[in-house]
């Protein structure tokens, strides 16, 4: 506590003006009357020795200040976000391209493995088809009779020859 005899001589220590002295302490509700007997806190003292509005001014410009490097800072982030996601957009999109191209040829493998495959069966049909005939006339050049052989593929003939001719035929000879 710092007691001032007078509030002229308070106004000379803080340089200030009594009206200005009467002002702030009326701004600030700081009590002038008892100077003598009670004094004045540092706080008090602090608070009449300086303008609150400029001083105040100068905190709002350091926070304007602050804020206004956040801003920045966050549109920076915002900006480097954009561009990541544009990245990862046009990744996406490539592979989802590169998907769609393996996608198709594998379809297109797998279409052409089947046709190879149907036509390995038809033609595994027609070899057995052909080997069990072959088999029946090398029998029978091993066993010796050339004349059985000459007869089954007469008899080949004939039925060819009669499976030409239609459904009715078919029934009625045999």
């Amino acid at each position: 506590m710092r007691k001032f005899e007078t509030k002229t001589a308070l106004a000379k220590e803080l340089n200030i003006t009594r009206s200005t002295l009467y002002s702030r302490a009326s701004k600030y509700d700081v009590d002038l009357n008892n100077l003598d007997t009670d004094g004045l806190t540092d706080e008090q003292i602090k608070v009449l020795s300086t303008d609150m509005s400029v001083l105040s001014d100068v905190e709002l410009q350091k926070e304007v200040g602050r804020l206004k490097a956040e801003i920045e800072r966050l549109n920076n982030l915002n900006k480097s976000l954009k561009s990541e996601r544009q990245t990862a957009q046009t990744e996406a999109s490539s592979y989802k391209e590169k998907f769609e191209e393996l996608n198709a040829d594998y379809i297109a493998s797998l279409k052409e493995a089947n046709e190879k495959y149907y036509r390995l069966f038809d033609q595994s049909q027609v070899l057995q088809l052909n080997n069990g005939a072959n088999m029946g006339v090398e029998k029978a050049i091993v066993d010796g009779d050339v004349s059985d052989v000459a007869k089954r593929s007469d008899s080949r003939t004939t039925d060819n020859d009669v499976d030409k001719k239609g459904l009715w035929s078919r029934i009625f000879n045999k």
